[in-house]
């Protein structure tokens, strides 16, 4: 299995709110769900910030993942995390045997 975590960070509360309600109104996370190979996609808000959100994706293999990064809907993913002018740091991480 293969974990991805993002870290993003956005300007405001206000930016990071309306990211989180881009993402909730365009059903990315239900989306990405129904990929093959995703077995969990989901976003969280820390409490300790005002301007984080974070996604713990977890996949069934390294190229399912790749295989999510090159569909249209990530390429809007982009597109709302520009709009939203959220920074991004991304973890990736073999879990179990490699």
């Amino acid at each position: 299995m293969f974990a991805v975590i993002v870290e993003y960070k956005c300007r405001n509360r206000a930016e990071r709110d309306a990211f989180v309600a881009d993402l909730t109104g365009e059903e990315m996370a239900e989306h990405f769900r129904s990929c093959s190979g995703c077995l969990q996609y989901d976003y969280y808000v820390p409490c300790t910030s005002d301007t984080g959100l974070m996604l713990y994706s977890k996949w069934e293999t390294e190229e399912d993942h790749r295989r999510h990064t090159l569909t249209q809907r990530f390429r809007f993913l982009k597109v709302l995390k520009e709009m939203r002018n959220a920074q991004s740091k991304v973890t990736r991480v073999q879990i179990g045997e490699a």
